[in-house]
């Protein structure tokens, strides 16, 4: 499994640092990005997929701690030929989900989550 972060931009070239630190540093096998929304699709974080209970579990950025499925808005594939990310047409988290959002209502003001 090869690990690759992608955060765009000169401006966040300390954040791609200490999100592939936290990743190299991190015993998972599959990774999930998480975006604040369908549209700008703007990096928020990463989580280890624990495959057993489908949780998803935050290991760098903000975002809620943990994820669950019943959270997921959107799924998406990373095409690594557009480089982009593509919809699943479903909400059941799989091997094939490289990046997701969650419902609008989870995110709050000033990084305040309810989970």
């Amino acid at each position: 499994y090869q690990r690759r972060v992608r955060v765009s931009g000169v401006p966040d070239k300390p954040n791609l640092q200490l999100a592939l630190q936290a990743v190299s540093e991190s015993p998972a096998q599959q990774y999930c990005v998480l975006f604040r929304d369908d549209i700008a699709k703007k990096f928020r974080a990463i989580y280890n997929v624990d495959t057993e209970t489908s949780k998803l579990i935050r290991i760098f950025g903000k975002g809620p701690k943990i994820i669950l499925p019943p959270m997921l808005a959107t799924l998406y594939k990373y095409d690594s030929g557009s480089r982009s990310f593509s919809k699943i047409p479903t909400l059941t988290f799989s091997l094939a989900v490289d990046g997701i959002t969650i419902k609008n209502e989870l995110w709050r003001k000033a990084g305040v989550f309810p989970c």
